[in-house]
């Protein structure tokens, strides 16, 4: 309910006719919100379109629903298309170093081989939208099954002491792609604003509640490990979960495969047994029938690994991604079917509202305030300011030496994490001592400390990763920036010598005047003399 009377306006921008995509606008916080309900939309064409108009409008400086900052709300998502996790990160944030598009491998079993040489076979008739790419070369793998890879084994001790374990061979790792069926690239390649970024991430905040699953998941763990935004979790932390690690996102994987799908396939084959043959299977693959008639299972059997040098070895799928910063809020599953406009708008408010009153040092808060946005003093560690990076004219020198690269004022903060997983606090140091690394201009990613250019994957192109426009635009920033340093030299010299100057007229001037003193006291000398004799 309201915490007080106050009334927040909040504009409703639109939504998909199915709900899965739904925004919002509140003004007085020059707040933008995208309220993604599943990643499972009907039509999955109209939902990045519908994407696209949203972002457009948030980012219109002359448009009534232009926003400085922007919220994603995730409440609730169970997943859907894994795709749709990578066309938006893509899209939203530009300057997102590759790879974004996660490493992946599959555990082998006769059910997975049924399932995986039917989607080879489909990729070689170029029937599917999810492929396996090598990750050395980038091209498509076509018989993904057959690529041999590891093995692993786990092992478990129950309660009672008795240990047992299981090993299971793996497909070689590959990258699980889509971005050939993109279409929300498509719909924006000619948008004044494309492959530029919006907003930098400490203006954009993630809202979780601990049930972002599957795409949702993989989704935010994207967000995380690059960065590219900030995670709020909404729950009960000063209750049950009072110092727990909350992990960002749940059962992050792909391909969720169940016995109903097992079922159609063994029916298929039996309808038509050149199926498997076509294929490359037979019927001793399949298993055998459930012991309880009406018994089901499902199962996702896609491994995702982390997408950096530090989580690359890492299932995403078990490895906690912890929340940046923790909201003290109860909210019941469904609760929010009774909502009103004005629900919304006192959620959304509070939130970063409690974020910035952190930020600003109030920590006596642990209600949701409602006031207008106040600007943050403070940031979370490991964040970088790059707002008008080319115009921090004490990252200059490193922008210069490393041209592709966009430097940033460092968040000094004691710690990096606390115990509980989330976020220190700390100030940015605006000063050439601050200025580090923060990411790749978009089309770039860091290789051997230096920014170069990303390769195309398949359905890429070059002019669409690194706009001409884009490029021209940067370059003659750059030479701007440049040109301003090399005046402010040469006004430097020139003061230089002013100061020389003045200095030594001052110092004539000085001279000239002692001159006189003494030449009079002489003449007074003299003059005395001669009045005595």
């Amino acid at each position: 309910k309201r915490i007080n009377e106050e009334e927040i306006n909040i504009e409703s921008i639109g939504e998909t006719s199915d709900g899965s995509l739904a925004a919002f606008h509140l003004p007085e916080y020059e707040l933008g919100v995208i309220y993604i309900t599943s990643f499972a939309p009907e039509d999955i064409s109209d939902f990045q379109s519908n994407f696209f108009d949203i972002v457009k409008q948030l980012s219109d400086t002359t448009g009534s629903f232009y926003s400085k900052k922007l919220l994603i709300d995730l409440r609730y998502n169970g997943g859907g298309y894994g795709r749709l996790a990578y066309i938006l990160t893509r899209f939203l944030f530009p300057h997102v170093d590759s790879p974004i598009w996660e490493p992946m491998d599959l555990p082998k079993s006769n059910i997975g081989k049924i399932f995986t040489k039917i989607t080879d076979f489909s990729i070689r008739q170029e029937q599917l939208q999810e492929l396996q790419l090598d990750e050395a070369t980038g091209e498509v793998i076509y018989d993904y099954y057959q690529q041999e890879g590891s093995q692993r084994t786990t092992k478990y001790t129950d309660d009672q002491g008795t240990k047992s374990s299981i090993t299971v061979d793996l497909t070689k790792k590959a990258t699980f792609y889509a971005g050939h069926v993109d279409e929300l690239r498509q719909i924006a390649s000619d948008w004044n604003l494309r492959r530029k970024t919006i907003w930098q991430p400490k203006d954009v905040t993630v809202l979780l509640e601990g049930l972002c699953i599957s795409t949702c998941a993989d989704f935010t763990k994207i967000i995380h490990q690059k960065r590219a935004a900030r995670i709020v979790t909404i729950g009960n932390f000063g209750g049950v979960q009072d110092g727990d690690r909350y992990n960002a996102g749940t059962a992050g994987g792909s391909s969720i495969q169940n016995s109903d799908t097992v079922d159609e396939t063994y029916q298929k084959f039996l309808d038509d047994p050149t199926f498997g043959s076509t294929v490359g299977f037979d019927e001793s693959d399949f298993p055998g029938q459930f012991y309880r008639e009406g018994t089901s299972l499902s199962y996702v059997d896609t491994e995702f690994y982390g997408i950096t040098e530090e989580s690359k070895d890492r299932l995403s799928e078990f490895n906690i991604f912890d929340a940046d910063f923790h909201i003290n809020f109860v909210e019941n599953y469904g609760y929010q079917n009774d909502w009103e406009l004005s629900d919304y708008a006192d959620l959304y408010a509070g939130v970063v509202t409690q974020v910035d009153s952190a930020l600003n040092g109030d920590e006596s808060s642990t209600q949701l305030k409602m006031k207008q946005n106040a600007d943050q003093s403070g940031c979370f560690s490991g964040e970088v300011e790059i707002k008008g990076w080319l115009s921090q004219t004490e990252c200059l020198d490193k922008v210069k030496s490393d041209p592709d690269s966009i430097y940033g004022y460092r968040c000094e903060a004691s710690q990096n994490r606390n115990p509980d997983g989330t976020r220190s606090i700390g100030k940015f140091v605006k000063t050439a001592e601050g200025c580090i690394f923060s990411n790749c201009r978009p089309g770039y990613s860091r290789k051997w400390d230096k920014c170069v250019k990303d390769t195309p994957l398949l359905g890429e192109t070059e002019a669409e990763i690194r706009p001409d426009t884009l490029e021209q635009e940067y370059q003659e920033q750059l030479k701007e920036f440049e040109a301003e340093e090399v005046t402010t030299e040469e006004e430097k010299k020139t003061n230089k010598w002013k100061v020389v100057g003045i200095v030594f007229i001052v110092i004539a001037v000085i001279a000239v005047a002692a001159l006189v003193v003494i030449v009079v006291a002489l003449l007074v000398r003299w003059y005395r003399k001669k009045s005595n004799r």
